[in-house]
Protein backbone atom coordinates (compact mmCIF):
# COMPACT_ATOMS: atom_id res chain seq x y z
CA UNK A 1 0.00 0.00 0.00
CA UNK A 2 1.01 3.73 -0.49
CA UNK A 3 0.50 6.88 1.05
CA UNK A 4 0.49 10.55 0.01
CA UNK A 5 3.57 12.30 1.83
CA UNK A 6 1.65 15.57 1.48
CA UNK A 7 -1.64 13.87 3.81
CA UNK A 8 0.83 12.51 6.31
CA UNK A 9 2.36 16.18 6.31
CA UNK A 10 -0.34 17.95 6.88
CA UNK A 11 -2.00 15.19 9.62
CA UNK A 12 0.93 15.84 11.86
CA UNK A 13 2.12 19.12 10.55
CA UNK A 14 5.98 20.12 12.32
CA UNK A 15 6.16 16.90 13.54
CA UNK A 16 5.94 14.92 10.78
CA UNK A 17 9.86 14.44 9.76
CA UNK A 18 9.77 13.59 13.52
CA UNK A 19 7.87 10.86 13.36
CA UNK A 20 8.78 9.34 9.63
CA UNK A 21 12.34 9.26 11.63
CA UNK A 22 11.00 6.83 14.36
CA UNK A 23 8.79 5.03 12.48
CA UNK A 24 11.61 4.70 9.82
CA UNK A 25 13.52 3.19 12.68
CA UNK A 26 11.09 0.98 13.64
CA UNK A 27 10.45 -0.25 10.42
CA UNK A 28 14.42 -0.90 9.77
CA UNK A 29 14.32 -3.14 12.87
CA UNK A 30 11.33 -5.57 11.74
CA UNK A 31 13.12 -6.03 8.20
CA UNK A 32 11.13 -3.48 6.46
CA UNK A 33 11.75 0.29 5.45
CA UNK A 34 10.10 3.18 3.55
CA UNK A 35 10.18 3.95 -0.33
CA UNK A 36 9.48 7.31 -0.99
CA UNK A 37 8.91 8.00 -4.98
CA UNK A 38 7.81 11.60 -5.76
CA UNK A 39 4.93 12.06 -3.31
CA UNK A 40 4.26 8.24 -2.51
CA UNK A 41 5.66 6.50 0.66
CA UNK A 42 5.47 2.61 0.81
CA UNK A 43 6.99 0.31 2.57
CA UNK A 44 9.04 -2.73 1.35
CA UNK A 45 10.73 -5.95 3.00
CA UNK A 46 14.19 -5.70 3.14
CA UNK A 47 15.81 -9.27 2.70
CA UNK A 48 19.50 -8.82 4.42
CA UNK A 49 17.65 -7.92 7.59
CA UNK A 50 15.10 -10.74 7.37
CA UNK A 51 17.78 -13.79 6.33
CA UNK A 52 19.59 -12.44 9.87
CA UNK A 53 17.00 -11.63 12.00
CA UNK A 54 14.32 -14.09 13.24
CA UNK A 55 11.94 -11.61 14.35
CA UNK A 56 12.38 -9.57 11.03
CA UNK A 57 11.93 -13.28 9.48
CA UNK A 58 8.44 -13.27 11.83
CA UNK A 59 7.06 -10.40 10.90
CA UNK A 60 7.86 -11.00 7.24
CA UNK A 61 5.87 -14.35 7.30
CA UNK A 62 3.31 -13.27 9.33
CA UNK A 63 2.64 -10.14 6.92
CA UNK A 64 3.22 -11.64 3.91
CA UNK A 65 1.56 -14.75 4.77
CA UNK A 66 4.21 -16.92 3.23
CA UNK A 67 5.47 -19.93 5.41
CA UNK A 68 9.59 -19.41 6.10
CA UNK A 69 12.04 -20.21 3.79
CA UNK A 70 13.24 -24.18 3.84
CA UNK A 71 17.03 -22.97 3.43
CA UNK A 72 18.46 -19.79 4.69
CA UNK A 73 18.43 -17.94 1.33
CA UNK A 74 16.22 -15.99 -0.16
CA UNK A 75 14.89 -14.93 -3.19
CA UNK A 76 15.91 -11.78 -4.18
CA UNK A 77 13.13 -10.87 -6.54
CA UNK A 78 13.24 -7.03 -8.15
CA UNK A 79 9.00 -7.58 -7.89
CA UNK A 80 7.13 -8.64 -5.00
CA UNK A 81 5.24 -11.37 -5.32
CA UNK A 82 3.40 -11.23 -8.67
CA UNK A 83 1.17 -13.79 -10.27
CA UNK A 84 1.92 -15.41 -13.97
CA UNK A 85 -0.62 -13.58 -15.15
CA UNK A 86 0.67 -10.30 -14.00
CA UNK A 87 4.18 -10.83 -14.83
CA UNK A 88 3.17 -12.13 -18.52
CA UNK A 89 1.29 -8.23 -18.71
CA UNK A 90 4.89 -6.32 -17.29
CA UNK A 91 6.86 -7.94 -19.70
CA UNK A 92 4.70 -7.50 -22.34
CA UNK A 93 4.03 -4.16 -21.31
CA UNK A 94 7.90 -3.48 -21.10
CA UNK A 95 8.41 -4.83 -24.62
CA UNK A 96 6.03 -2.85 -26.04
CA UNK A 97 7.29 0.26 -24.08
CA UNK A 98 10.32 -0.90 -26.20
CA UNK A 99 9.28 -1.28 -29.56
CA UNK A 100 7.22 1.66 -29.20
CA UNK A 101 9.66 4.38 -27.80
CA UNK A 102 7.22 5.95 -25.24
CA UNK A 103 5.82 5.07 -21.68
CA UNK A 104 2.51 4.36 -22.87
CA UNK A 105 0.63 1.86 -24.90
CA UNK A 106 -2.68 1.56 -26.21
CA UNK A 107 -4.63 -0.83 -24.09
CA UNK A 108 -5.90 -2.98 -27.09
CA UNK A 109 -2.42 -3.47 -28.40
CA UNK A 110 -1.59 -5.19 -24.84
CA UNK A 111 -4.66 -6.89 -24.82
CA UNK A 112 -3.99 -8.41 -28.59
CA UNK A 113 -0.68 -9.12 -27.48
CA UNK A 114 -1.59 -11.16 -24.57
CA UNK A 115 -4.94 -12.98 -26.39
CA UNK A 116 -3.33 -16.22 -27.20
CA UNK A 117 -1.91 -17.09 -23.61
CA UNK A 118 -4.36 -15.10 -21.08
CA UNK A 119 -8.05 -15.19 -21.34
CA UNK A 120 -9.46 -11.48 -21.31
CA UNK A 121 -10.99 -11.55 -18.17
CA UNK A 122 -7.72 -12.64 -16.38
CA UNK A 123 -6.08 -9.52 -18.31
CA UNK A 124 -8.13 -7.12 -17.05
CA UNK A 125 -8.53 -8.97 -13.52
CA UNK A 126 -4.76 -8.74 -13.36
CA UNK A 127 -4.58 -5.04 -14.72
CA UNK A 128 -5.99 -4.01 -11.89
CA UNK A 129 -4.78 -5.67 -9.53
CA UNK A 130 -1.35 -4.14 -11.03
CA UNK A 131 -2.71 -1.18 -11.02
CA UNK A 132 -3.75 -1.28 -7.22
CA UNK A 133 0.00 -2.56 -6.35
CA UNK A 134 1.46 0.31 -8.59
CA UNK A 135 2.69 -0.98 -11.36
CA UNK A 136 0.52 0.18 -13.99
CA UNK A 137 -2.14 2.93 -14.88
CA UNK A 138 -4.29 2.82 -17.45
CA UNK A 139 -7.57 4.29 -18.65
CA UNK A 140 -9.75 2.56 -21.34
CA UNK A 141 -7.34 3.87 -23.80
CA UNK A 142 -3.95 3.37 -22.72
CA UNK A 143 -1.66 1.56 -20.29
CA UNK A 144 1.85 2.72 -19.15
CA UNK A 145 4.26 2.12 -16.03
CA UNK A 146 3.60 3.32 -12.91
CA UNK A 147 5.44 4.47 -9.57
CA UNK A 148 6.42 1.29 -8.40
CA UNK A 149 8.51 -0.34 -10.99
CA UNK A 150 10.19 3.43 -11.48
CA UNK A 151 11.01 2.76 -7.86
CA UNK A 152 11.55 -1.11 -8.20
CA UNK A 153 14.16 -0.37 -11.57
CA UNK A 154 15.28 2.53 -10.03
CA UNK A 155 13.94 4.23 -13.16
CA UNK A 156 11.62 6.88 -14.50
CA UNK A 157 9.12 6.73 -16.58
CA UNK A 158 10.61 8.70 -19.13
CA UNK A 159 14.34 6.82 -18.76
CA UNK A 160 13.00 3.31 -19.26
CA UNK A 161 11.66 4.56 -22.98
CA UNK A 162 14.86 6.37 -23.44
CA UNK A 163 16.25 2.95 -22.64
CA UNK A 164 15.00 1.45 -25.83
CA UNK A 165 16.13 4.29 -27.94
CA UNK A 166 18.57 3.43 -30.57
CA UNK A 167 21.16 5.20 -31.72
Amino acid sequence: MRIKLSRLKNYFGKDFEMILKQASDTLELLGMEFIVYEDNLTIQFNFDTIQRDPVALVVFCTITGNDPPKSDTFSKSTFSKLTRPELAILAVLLANVEAEKRSTVPQTKLKEDLKDILPDTIVTKSMKNLSQKGYISYNENTVSVDWRINVEMGLGVSKIASLFEKD
